[in-house]
């Protein structure tokens, strides 16, 4: 239950009370929220497994850390979820044979109220059947449904029958009348009533996959339940009941957890909890040695520069390795000219690691913080800046959740101060955290604050004079308004240039689905603390910027594997470039995903090069399916590219990862617009899911390459594998080799176009 207002014909506001759904313990919990699916509709008090006493609670759908915890009943207790006071809330209650112990508020202890109702071998669901605000419990026995209008013993209020008697059975309120009814589901079709009553369904619709894990529940609190898929630790939600793609996917705890759905602080929208036994890892600190392997870490080798090895970090996803850290490793020089360089990961704990050095050695000093984040969600990376007098800033384990961030105590120290808030300013959904720093010592940084395909653009600016941050832009990029879908979201890449602006690129995302990217956007800062913004002509721009204001520069249609958040560096001329990958040529039988390079020429033309990379006919390598939600595993890597050089002379390297070259890291190189690539690899061996990021600050400082190097698993889906616990490094790639590339000979070049 959860209470909203509505407004009376007086025009006064009454409050009323909105129905939530309520779990129910039998067919549904044990069906479809365990990791394992049951071939009966039955299941009995006695085969109730030993799933702990432990609850873990989110109040809003994020990943990354729960809320609260409490410990209730015994581990072998049955559980059902409801308001069973009316109050708004939903608590818990717990099932021992036909005995249910009801508690009204979250908490541990003795229950509130006792009954005894039907069998011990029932099926029971809780809803509210009546809509007087509060759940009480029916009994199922095949198709016939016996319920109960207040919680009391004794013979059932109702009796009916609907469905089969085999059919998966859900609980919700799908029309908003704030009266709980039954859909049923068969394979991925679901058969909705919005009535108590027997017959024929009032809707029926496809949503997910057969072997799909259902959850129900009021998502977006507007008043209506509608559907989750849950796919290991992710959860495909959403809010209308209809076929199509997910409207919000999050990650949160692990895929083996028994899962939960209420309304837990009663303000109208249903989020998560989890279960488990008090013996295991919390939903803060999940058992991360569950997926680190025992098998001895991979050594990379390489012959393209110096690997300094950092040593052991955890590698069973890409948390460490994706693109879009963007700040993998930086570099600034201290007050006397040396180059201090910094890099940071999470160890096989999940503690995060800052690692030091000067830029002339390869004795780098490693520093344990006390900080540690979710790992098992890829998007919850370690962002790094360092401002101009030395301070250290880092950003870290964020997918739409609350800004986590800290300084260092000490300019040019490594020892971290207490989290704290950025501005302060919407701060409370943040993803993708990311540092820039400008010559002046000053510093941007760039967030969503939102949900994938439903959120916009932050901008923050520091002052190093004074020492704070000011939110300059709290809605620069408008994902919302005149979107294609209703509600979209930017996914950018961004780069300083010498004139100490930002410039930005990006996709459009029309949902959580991948597949919706679409076209490649263009935005420039016209002052150096991101307040006025133009086009890349001198346009201004007025308000935040939106699909009908951007200026497109490239123009991609939906599904055609367009990747987003990928990289962006501009030449000596401060003309923008910017890689990706998409299918150029998706009316025609060449059915390759494709490296592409969009740059701006020194006449102000985007021009957008097929840099003819990548080869057709490999099965599942050269075209593959980029849909879906979460972090995807795919064949390719988002690449890297970094300019020299201006105008049509301009050399253009990419760090790329690739099936079809053996998943090695590879450096490909030209000179602008002749498609004449030549290839280094820089790595001996395969990466697997490795993404690559480079130290773009030392790159405008020297024109010197470091990469942050692993090798890494990835699950599709926010998916984990079982690895090792395999080496972070850092390739100092060989400078002479950068310049024999650029002259398209010598070095451990292996072909070229």
């Amino acid at each position: 239950m959860s209470l909203n207002t509505e407004r009376t014909d007086s025009g006064m506001l009454r409050r009323t009370k909105t129905k939530k759904r309520s779990l129910f313990i039998g067919v549904f919990i044990m069906a479809f929220i365990l990791p394992f699916a049951l071939s009966t509709a039955h299941v009995d008090a006695a085969e109730a497994q030993d799933l702990g006493n432990s609850y873990y609670f989110e109040n809003s759908l994020h990943g990354g850390n729960a809320d609260y915890s409490v410990v209730y009943g015994k581990s072998s207790d049955q559980t059902l979820v409801g308001d069973w006071n009316g109050d708004g809330k939903d608590t818990l209650a717990v099932r021992r044979g036909n005995i249910y112990y009801f508690k009204n508020s979250i908490s541990g202890g003795n229950a509130d109220q006792v009954i005894k109702f039907g069998k011990s071998s029932d099926d029971v669901l809780a809803g509210d059947w009546n809509g007087d605000g509060t759940d009480t419990l029916a009994v199922r026995r095949g198709n016939t449904y016996y319920l109960l209008n207040s919680l009391h013993g004794g013979i059932a209020d109702r009796v009916l029958t609907y469905g089969k008697a085999n059919d998966q059975v859900l609980v919700g309120d799908w029309n908003g009348d704030k009266m709980d009814t039954f859909a049923v589901r068969r394979s991925n079709t679901f058969y909705v009533l919005d009535t108590l009553h027997s017959g024929k369904a009032d809707k029926v619709f496809t949503y997910g996959k057969a072997t799909d894990y259902v959850l129900a529940g009021d998502w977006d609190g507007n008043g209506s339940d509608t559907f989750a898929v849950r796919r290991g630790s992710a959860y495909y939600i959403k809010n209308s009941l209809a076929a199509g793609i997910a409207d919000t996917v999050v990650a949160f705890g692990k895929s083996t957890d028994y899962v939960l759905v209420g309304d837990w602080d009663g303000n109208g929208t249903d989020t998560f909890a989890v279960r488990r036994a008090a013996s295991t890892s919390s939903a803060t600190t999940p058992n991360l040695a569950d997926y680190v392997s025992n098998e001895a870490p991979t050594q990379i080798t390489s012959t393209a520069g110096t690997l300094n090895d950092l040593g052991s970090a955890w590698a069973s996803n890409s948390v460490n390795d994706t693109s879009f850290r963007q700040s993998s490793v930086i570099t600034a020089k201290n007050s006397q000219g040396e180059e201090i360089q910094t890099t940071a990961y999470y160890d096989q704990t999940g503690r995060i690691i800052l690692a030091r050095r000067s830029i002339e050695s390869t004795d780098w000093k490693l520093y344990a913080t006390q900080y540690s984040g979710n790992v098992t969600d890829a998007h919850n990376v370690v962002s790094l800046g360092i401002d101009g007098k030395g301070f250290l800033h880092v950003a870290w384990g964020m997918h739409g959740a609350a800004m986590q961030y800290a300084e260092s105590t000490t300019a040019w120290g490594v020892t971290l101060g207490a989290k704290k808030s950025v501005t302060g300013k919407n701060e409370g959904a943040v993803t993708y955290p990311q540092f820039y720093t400008q010559s002046n010592g000053n510093m941007f940084l760039l967030y969503r604050n939102g949900s994938s395909g439903n959120g916009n653009l932050v901008l923050d600016h520091y002052n190093v004079s004074t020492g704070k941050w000011t939110q300059v832009q709290s809605d620069l990029i408008d994902g919302v308004t005149d979107s294609i879908s209703g509600s979209s979201s930017p996914y950018w890449q961004a780069v300083v240039d010498s004139k100490n602006r930002l410039q930005i690129s990006w996709v459009w995302r029309e949902s959580s689905d991948v597949s919706t990217n679409h076209d490649l956007a263009y935005a420039r800062s016209s002052d150096t603390t991101g307040v006025k913004w133009e086009t890349s002509t001198g346009v201004a721009y007025t308000g935040s910027i939106t699909q009908k204001t951007a200026e497109k520069i490239a123009s991609i249609d939906q599904n055609s594997q367009l990747m987003n958040q990928t990289s962006m560096t501009v030449n000596d001329n401060d003309n923008p470039y910017i890689v990706s990958y998409w299918n150029p040529d998706l009316e025609t039988n060449n059915q390759v995903v494709q490296y592409m390079v969009v740059r701006q020429k020194d006449d102000g033309a985007w021009v957008t090069e097929n840099t003819g990379i990548r080869s057709p006919g490999i099965d599942g390598v050269s075209n593959f399916d980029l849909a879906g939600g979460g972090s995807k595993a795919v064949p390719i890597a988002r690449p890297q590219i970094a300019v020299s050089g201006s105008g049509e002379n301009a050399t253009v390297h990419l760090i790329i990862r690739d099936a079809e070259r053996g998943s090695m890291a590879t450096l490909a190189t030209e000179t602008v617009g002749t498609a004449q690539w030549t290839y280094i690899n820089l790595t001996d061996q395969s990466l697997d899911y490795w993404e690559p990021t480079y130290d773009t600050s030392l790159w405008q400082l020297d024109r010197k390459l470091d990469i942050f190097v692993q090798k890494v698993g990835q699950g599709d889906g926010e998916g984990i594998q079982k690895y090792p616990a395999n080496h972070v490094y850092i390739l100092d790639v060989d400078s002479n080799l950068l310049a024999s590339s650029n002259a398209n000979d010598g070095g451990n070049m292996v072909g070229g176009n």
